[in-house]
């Protein structure tokens, strides 16, 4: 689509409310705040320092909720859990979400808290 405007439209060809808004950019700005308010790494497999920032923390100060923050230090491999682990690992081995749900014992929306990369 070429012609006056056609870079403001969005993909089904509206104009867009808000043409300086850039979701991906926006997400990234999020993640990286969401990394750097946390500090320090956490693996179960490891001791933290107590005093380290929690997750209630981080979603406290971005003002979001923690399982968002949760997904966004796992997305960014920051924050690393047995369950988060065997959630990605069986998605690596091909199972849909309905498939880790059963296996795990988990609902849909409880799988689909973590992110599968």
């Amino acid at each position: 689509m070429s012609g006056p405007g056609s870079s403001q439209r969005a993909k089904r060809g509206r104009l867009r409310k808000k043409p300086e808004y850039d979701r991906e950019q926006n997400i990234q700005a999020l993640l990286n705040r969401a990394v750097e308010l946390f500090g320090i790494p956490y693996d179960d497999r490891d001791e933290r320092p107590p005093d380290a920032s929690s997750i209630s923390y981080v979603s406290e100060q971005l003002n979001t909720s923690r399982m968002r923050v949760r997904k966004l230090l796992i997305t960014a491999e920051v924050f690393s859990t047995e369950l988060s682990r065997r959630i990605q690992e069986l998605h690596n081995e091909g199972h849909s979400v309905q498939e880790i749900s059963k296996i795990m014992g988990l609902g849909r929306a409880a799988v689909h808290s973590y992110p599968l990369c």
